[in-house]
């Protein structure tokens, strides 16, 4: 078989320091990587950005970052791709192929262990934001067949929080109710997972726009927070008081009292994010009578993603995506994905 002829140059997205020592973001070209002999080249078609992306410069800029430099690190963590070269070590991926990547670099099966914590795409690892990236075979995931490079991009991160988030196609029952709140890319996911599934979905958001748009995607109810500040209340109202018997909680800090207050008894509390901060206090009184579960949820495993992938192709499944940008335009991207003012997935196109 002949190889592609490669270029000697690409294009990257990196950590750098400014003359004030604050982490961000620069485009710059770089040689190509090389691969090891348990690694694949990945021609990358789109990435998509996520607010993981930010909080990496945010965490490096804060009292509790680490000490090394990461100047030159590659971001991102979401892409699908060509498959370009392979080591001589791999077996289960070939030139051709055309991939999605992992969140976690070695994260093939349950149960999730400290190893996996520690190798993560655009955090711990370079990422995928680059002409060509280099992934471990485990790593990498077969691409569905029916969705774009720009909509494949978005599953490794939010689509497999969502899919996890809402039980792994396991736990929702037809009949179910699930709150969800926002409208952003985890939240379009699970709003789809769970109405696949038979439950009656409830989404939360300060748009009556974005809650419009979410109706589309099958949830059955929407409210707006800013008109309805006591928005629990209003949950318990369209459940005859008997509250959701799931809630993702996006919020953390901001919206623990009411996602505790939404809950139905016996039901789960997924613990998904921290938009208004991760140190929420969890009153364990309210779980305790309501007999209730709360669980964290950090995306899942390379063999879960596969059972993922088949549950959307079933069911037929599209990720919402807001806008795709131009690669060289990434700064704009990550401003709007800061600014919140989006729904679903913002998407970078190489």
């Amino acid at each position: 078989m002949t190889l592609p002829e490669l270029p000697t140059l690409a294009r990257e997205i990196q950590l750098e320091r400014d003359s004030s020592g604050a982490y961000g973001w620069r485009l710059v070209q770089a040689a190509l990587p090389v691969v090891s002999d348990t690694q694949v080249l990945v021609k990358v078609g789109a990435a998509s950005i996520q607010r993981g992306d930010v909080e990496v410069s945010e965490m490096l800029n804060s009292v509790f970052g680490v000490t090394d430099d990461l100047t030159g690190q590659i971001g991102g963590s979401d892409a699908a791709g060509d498959v370009v070269r392979v080591g001589a070590s791999v077996r289960s991926v070939a030139v051709g192929d055309k991939v999605v990547s992992q969140f976690f670099s070695n994260y093939v099966d349950s149960p999730l262990r400290d190893d996996v914590l520690a190798y993560s795409h655009g955090w711990t690892l370079d990422g995928v934001f680059g002409d060509y990236v280099v992934l471990e075979e485990t790593g990498v995931s077969p691409m569905p067949r029916h969705l774009s490079f720009e909509e494949a991009s978005t599953l490794p991160s939010s689509a497999l929080t969502a899919w996890a988030a809402t039980g792994m196609g396991k736990s929702i029952k037809p009949g179910d109710t699930v709150l969800v709140q926002g409208t952003g890319g985890v939240s379009a996911f699970a709003i789809q997972f769970a109405v696949a599934q038979g439950a009656r979905v409830i989404v939360t958001s300060s748009s009556d726009g974005k809650l419009e748009k979410m109706s589309r995607l099958g949830a059955q109810a929407g409210i707006n927070y800013r008109e309805n500040p006591d928005w629990a209340s209003r949950v318990l109202e369209l459940t005859d008081g008997r509250g959701a018997d799931l809630v993702l909680d996006m919020g953390g800090r901001s919206t623990m009292e009411g996602s505790l207050k939404s809950l139905a008894r016996e039901g789960t509390l997924a613990l998904v994010g921290g938009l208004g901060g991760y140190d929420a206090t969890l009153p364990t009184y309210e779980l305790i009578s309501k007999g209730a579960t709360a669980r964290g949820v950090i995306a899942a495993s390379r063999a879960e993603f596969v059972r993922m992938v088949a549950f959307m192709e079933q069911h037929d499944i599209h990720p919402v995506i807001e806008r795709v940008y131009d690669f060289a335009d990434f700064q704009q991207a990550m401003r709007q994905l800061e600014s919140g003012d989006f729904i679903g997935k913002l998407v970078l196109r190489l």
